[in-house]
């Protein structure tokens, strides 16, 4: 006779047999049977059993392999449904909002760009709203499991609220609550901080992936931050560790959206660096035409070299903190590595001890500029991943 508790401990491994393997396509794609059975150390008929129960779910699909390897009868393989889950991810910046729309496996399946009309919260909320209406209007790309949303801003610990975002002028706003009552369908909606996103993005699919110990820099209007501290997320208390871009590097320096003075944000921010280097225009067109330039005129060569001095004083002091093994460098500071990354090495070889010089890694974002919208649907994605069994959303 089975007991209740017999049956739920049963169930438990059931889901998280599921999940382990709805996890590993996500992760790494399409796999066979074989590598699923070597990966998860289960038998051949386990991996069966859930590889047709997740067939059932329209999670994953299987096919034949094209080619034979080796003797013996070619193994399945396994991966993402075509039409299964798929998750929408935004990223909001001072200028806009970007959305994609990604599927189980991490492929883009469309995209869309809108500028803010207003930072106001309630427009912005209305922009991320109507957004994700349109993508998912009508969709032939499956069903929509969650919303994951970017904020270049703290979040508190619940994702309820977005504490501090100063570029946005955002102070204590009910984000959440505000995308609940415009998109009114029970959406399943997470929201983060764009450098925790980015490095999380970053720990799974680009730049840090052999990396337990990573810090994240994110680089566009402001400086974010983000940590893997042994594997795990840093956040903090409030969920504002990592916000290096507030660290303070000039005292008597320029006056900061936080209403400090000398933030690192001060002195190496988009803004900033366009206007010291004497180029005009949109700041963010402007400023990847000064990165790529291969010949700048020396004011803005100036400029650059200043701004990576800044950069290599701020990453020394975080690298003496957190004794990372790789800071990856995002959004425009990726671009300004491609390019003068060793002035960005060189002084921080200068200004670093030795240990610190010789054992940090500094990398590009392999994400490029997408590490945060990445991180999005990474963030989207989870609560469907722990439970694929979980009832699909009305519509």
């Amino acid at each position: 006779m089975v007991t209740t508790g017999a049956a739920v401990r049963a169930d438990g491994v059931r889901q998280h047999n599921l999940s382990a393997v709805a996890s590993l396509i996500h992760a790494h794609g399409a796999l066979s049977r074989a590598d699923l059975t070597a990966r998860l150390g289960l038998n051949r008929s386990t991996i069966g059993v859930l590889v047709s129960e997740l067939c059932g779910l329209g999670v994953v699909a299987e096919s034949r392999p094209h080619m034979r390897q080796g003797v013996g009868r070619p193994s399945h393989v396994v991966g993402p449904h075509p039409h299964g889950p798929y998750a929408l991810a935004a990223d909001v910046d001072v200028d806009g909002v970007s959305m994609t729309a990604v599927g189980l496996g991490g492929r883009e399946l469309s995209r869309c760009y809108t500028h803010l009309v207003s930072t106001a919260p309630e427009r912005v909320a209305e922009q991320i709203a109507d957004m994700a209406k349109d993508m998912s209007a009508g969709s032939a790309m499956g069903w929509l499991a969650a919303l994951g949303v970017s904020v270049p801003g703290t979040v508190s610990t619940d994702e309820e609220v977005v504490g501090l975002a100063p570029n946005l002028e955002w102070r204590d706003v009910e984000l959440k609550r505000l995308l609940d009552a415009r998109l009114a369908t029970g959406m399943h909606i997470r929201i983060g901080n764009d450098a925790d996103l980015g490095v999380r993005a970053e720990h799974t699919r680009g730049a840090a992936r052999t990396f337990d110990n990573v810090l994240y820099i994110h680089g566009r209007t402001g400086i974010g931050g983000g940590i893997i501290a042994d594997g795990r997320p840093l956040h903090g208390t409030r969920g504002a560790a990592g916000e290096i871009g507030h660290m303070v590097v000039d005292q008597g320096g320029i006056r900061c959206h936080c209403g400090r003075r000398g933030c690192l944000e001060t002195v190496i921010g988009e803004h900033h660096l366009v206007e010291q280097s004497g180029r005009s225009g949109d700041h963010a067109d402007a400023l990847h035409h000064l990165l790529t330039d291969p010949d700048p005129e020396p004011e803005a060569r100036s400029a650059i070299e200043r701004a990576c001095r800044w950069l290599a004083f701020g990453l020394t002091n975080a690298a003496t903190l957190l004794n990372p093994e790789v800071i990856v460098l995002g959004g425009y500071l990726a671009v300004l590595m491609q390019h003068y990354g060793s002035v960005v090495e060189g002084a921080f070889a200068e200004l670093s001890t030795p240990a610190n010089a010789a054992d940090v890694v500094l990398r590009p974002a392999g994400l490029g500029t997408n590490s945060a919208l990445v991180g999005a649907g990474e963030l989207a994605f989870e609560r469907f991943l722990l439970d694929p069994t979980r009832p699909r959303p009305p519509g």
